[in-house]
Formats: C-alpha cells, sequence, structure tokens
C-alpha cells in the first residue's frame, strides 16, 4: 500500500493499525496536504456488517464539524478496499500521554474542558459517541484535542443503527454499567465514559481493574472505586467531586448534561467552586475518601454517618471482636440498671427473626428457579451441560452476595464479612440472622440489605439473553413452558 496512488491521494506510510482497519499517512495531492487515510480492506474476515459500520463512521464523522474532532475530508472505495480521509494531526493519543507522566489536575481539567466541548457539539447534533476512552483521543503539539473513531456512535434522531438490541459494543474499562448489560444507552453513558477517562488521567490508573470482561462489567455495575486521592495525594476536593458525579452508577445521578461539566470546570478556575450540579455523598462512590476541606462538606450528603451516629450511643471500632466486647459492656451496663429497677418488664422477644429467614430465602427461590430453568434447557437439548455450567458462573459474577452489599452500604467490614461466613459454615444459620442477633446490624438495616440485592438480582433468562446463547424468540418460548410446568 505504501507508494500506492488512488483518487487524489497517494499513500506515503503506516500510522497504526486497529480492529476496523489501518491508518495512514497519505498526501492530497490537489492540496498538496497531509492527510491521514483510514482503511478496510475487503476480505472474508471483515463482515458486511463491519463495513457498514466503517462507512456509517465516515458519515456521521463528516457531518460534524468542530475544533475538538477531527475532521472528515472524503470517503470512497477502491475495488478491494473502502477509505475515509481525514484530518491528520501530528501530535500523541491521550494514552501514551498519560502513560508518561501523572497529569496535574489543571491540565487534566482543560482537557476535560475540551473534550466536552466536542462531544456537546456531537451531541447537538444527534449523535453520541460510545467508545470514548484515551485510545481516541489525539493531543496535538499545541495540547488542542481531537477526538477521533466513531466507529461505534449512534445517532439519537432516529437514524439508521445497525446495533442489535441487547449488543454489547465498546471497551470494558471505560463502559458505563448500563452499557455494559446491552441496555439501550444516551449522552449519559459518554459521561460516565469520560469520567473514567478523567480519573486515568489524573491516576494513570483506569477506575476497575479484572482479568476478565465478565468481572469488569460486575465492578462497573456494583463496585466502588478506589479515591483518586489515593494515587494522587494532591487532588482538590472539587476534582473529586466532579470524577465522583461521571462515575455514579445510575444515569440519573450523573450530570445531566455537558454544560453543567463544563459550568464545573468554569467555576474551578474562578473560585474553586463547583456547587451547580448539587449535594452527592463521595462515599457512594470512592472507597476510603476523605474529605481535605471542612467548608467543602456540605456538598456531601451525611445522612448515612448521622444515622450509625443516631443508632448507638458510643462509637464502635470497626472490628467484629471489639464490636462483640462492646455489645458485652453495655448489655452489662443494661442489665445493672434494670436490677435497681423493681422487676421492671422486659421487652418481649418479637424480634422478627423469622422473616429474616424468610427473606433470605427469597434470594435462594430466585436461584432454585433458575437452576430448574437450566435444567429444563438442558433437558429439551437446547444448552450443552457446558453452557449451563457457564450461564451459571456468569450470574453468580453478575449477582452480588449479601456480604458484598453490606459492605458497600458501610454496614460492615471486609473482615466482620469473613468472620459471619466462618459462623454461617459451622452453624448452619442464615446470615441476616448471625447478623442481627449479634448485634453487628439492626434488623432494618438487613432488610435493606436484602431488599437492595433483590432490586438489583439478575435471574437465568437475562443472563441467557446476555449471553446470547439461543435467540431471543426460542428463549422466551421455553421460559414460558418451564413456568407452565411449573405451575
Amino acid at each position: 500500500m505504501i507508494h500506492r496512488t488512488f483518487d487524489d491521494f497517494t499513500i506515503l506510510k503506516l500510522l497504526g493499525a486497529g480492529n476496523m482497519g489501518e491508518v495512514y499517512l497519505a498526501q492530497q495531492n490537489s492540496l498538496a496536504r497531509q492527510v491521514a487515510i483510514k482503511i478496510m480492506t475487503k476480505h472474508p474476515s471483515n463482515s458486511n456488517e463491519n463495513f457498514e459500520r466503517f462507512m456509517r463512521e465516515a458519515r456521521i464523522a463528516a457531518s460534524l464539524h468542530h475544533p475538538n474532532i477531527t475532521a472528515v475530508y472524503a470517503v470512497g472505495s477502491q475495488n478491494n478496499f473502502a477509505y475515509i480521509a481525514m484530518e491528520y494531526i501530528d501530535g500523541t493519543s491521550l494514552d501514551e500521554y498519560i502513560n508518561k507522566k501523572l497529569m496535574p489536575q489543571e491540565e487534566a481539567l482543560k482537557i476535560l474542558l475540551q473534550l466536552c466541548e466536542g462531544l456537546n457539539t456531537a451531541l447537538k447534533g444527534n449523535i453520541i459517541h460510545r467508545d470514548i476512552k484515551p485510545a481516541n483521543i489525539i493531543i496535538d503539539k499545541n495540547n488542542n484535542i481531537k477526538i477521533t473513531d466513531f466507529g461505534l456512535s449512534k445517532r439519537t434522531d432516529g437514524g439508521m443503527d445497525i446495533t442489535k438490541t441487547g449488543m454489547i459494543l465498546g471497551s470494558p474499562g471505560y463502559m458505563s454499567p448500563e452499557q455494559a448489560i446491552g441496555k439501550k444507552v444516551d449522552f449519559r453513558a459518554d459521561i460516565y465514559s469520560l469520567g473514567a477517562t478523567f480519573y486515568q488521567m489524573l491516576t494513570q490508573r483506569m477506575p476497575f481493574s479484572a482479568d476478565t470482561i465478565a468481572d469488569m462489567i460486575y465492578k462497573h455495575r456494583f463496585e466502588k472505586v478506589n479515591s483518586p486521592r489515593n494515587f494522587n495525594p494532591n487532588l482538590d476536593d472539587e476534582v473529586c467531586f466532579i470524577i465522583a458525579k461521571m462515575l455514579r452508577k445510575e444515569p440519573e445521578q450523573r450530570y445531566q448534561s455537558y454544560e453543567e461539566i463544563i459550568g464545573d470546570i468554569e467555576a474551578f478556575f474562578v473560585n474553586k467552586n463547583v456547587m451547580s450540579t448539587g449535594k452527592i455523598d463521595a462515599k457512594e462512590i470512592y472507597n476510603n475518601f476523605r474529605m481535605k476541606k471542612r467548608g467543602f462538606s456540605s456538598m456531601f450528603s451525611s445522612q448515612g454517618t448521622l444515622r450509625k451516629t443516631q443508632r448507638r450511643s458510643a462509637p464502635l471500632k470497626r472490628s467484629f471482636t471489639t464490636r462483640r466486647v462492646q455489645r458485652d459492656i453495655l448489655e452489662k451496663e443494661a442489665n445493672a440498671k434494670k436490677d435497681l429497677e423493681e422487676k421492671k418488664q422486659q421487652p418481649t422477644s418479637t424480634s422478627p427473626h423469622s422473616n429474616l429467614v424468610t427473606n433470605s430465602m427469597m434470594i435462594e427461590t430466585f436461584s432454585s428457579k433458575d437452576q430448574g430453568f437450566l435444567e429444563h434447557l438442558v433437558k429439551q437439548g437446547m444448552l450443552t451441560p457446558e453452557q449451563a455450567q457457564h450461564a451459571k458462573i456468569l450470574q453468580d459474577t453478575l449477582n452480588r452476595k449479601v456480604g458484598q452489599i453490606c459492605i458497600e452500604l458501610e454496614f460492615l467490614t471486609e473482615d466482620d464479612v469473613n468472620m459471619i461466613l466462618q459462623l454461617q459454615k459451622s452453624s448452619g444459620k442464615y446470615f441476616g440472622d448471625i447478623t442481627v442477633k449479634e448485634g453487628l446490624m439492626t434488623y432494618e438495616e438487613f432488610q435493606a440489605v436484602l431488599q437492595k440485592q433483590s432490586d438489583s438480582y439478575v435471574d437465568m433468562y437475562k443472563v441467557l439473553l446476555y449471553d446470547n446463547v439461543l435467540p431471543d424468540e426460542i428463549l422466551q418460548q421455553q421460559y414460558k413452558l418451564f413456568l407452565g410446568d411449573l405451575v
């Protein structure tokens, strides 16, 4: 391909290669300027869908005009390849730039500002990117930012979209929770990916690391992010707040426009005030987050802390052993006071522990039903035993255990949970029965944990739908048959 001339272009050298083709430096002869040309070769390994996606990228990118979006000059095809001629940017990818140094927060905020302006222009053109990550962002020699690679982008105005419902596209390390499970997404999925990119700019780390795609998806959906200040102690509270707002699990809790982010960035440079988007509890997003400024704490909800302080008469250290000792002391004090009173009636033991068992069994009932559906599909010859085992492993990955939720809600520490699990194995009692009877959690708290687990439970039908093991219509038909057999 080097030195080859076609249409108005002469290929000079290879710049790089990716999943959707190769990128070359070329000369546009009529205008005597250098351009970048992305080429997709026509051969059996490239399906018609890939070519449709390639040409759609060209049309979408060509419709956008903004200093922070790579310009497209021409689109064409030859006998054995198609091409997109675009603006050549003499610079480096943000991915490479991040790896060179830990970026000062002011520099990272200026980059974020340009990215928001470019993506906001795309959104006004009814386009969302769906693959924002450092590798798709270029910094030129004048520190101007360019967004590139609209290969996975989508129109929001009802235009053609070749992505099937439930199909997962994007880069798992930067993917929003809703995009990771194949849900329909809007621009707020780009805001989440942009938050993950901003986090990496300031820490030189992605928000999560995992060995498998399933583990990465699980972490984006359910786990907290390590505080960015763990890796960059110089970050201001306001900057941590901006990241946290972008990385909320629920789209409705993130920034609701790029203008909001831009407003907070501009306010930060004026007086470090980023309160335009309301309150947020940073502890819901970060592990081990500590405020630098007391005055800034007014931005954060302290409801959880107040609730815990009100329900305990004395501060308890967060360990299983110390809590038990403290509880014994409090019990002895309470008994001494009761002895001083004349046969004061003790409260009746109406604590609904049996309900805890019932509610804990609710999830186990779901699990039993899921196992029955798998066995039904294997019996019908729809799944192999190996496929059924894979589906079970995937479901276990996607669903949170009770102990994990207790840790997330800061009701228990990891040491507490491990100790309870050991007691559970030796006693055969339910997790909630142990925690409530041992005084580690209130009945109401554990009910909240069970509700959260139930609300986010992914049943086997959804797992198989997500895993694309069977066609949707067959899966739906078999599920109805299975439910009919249960009745």
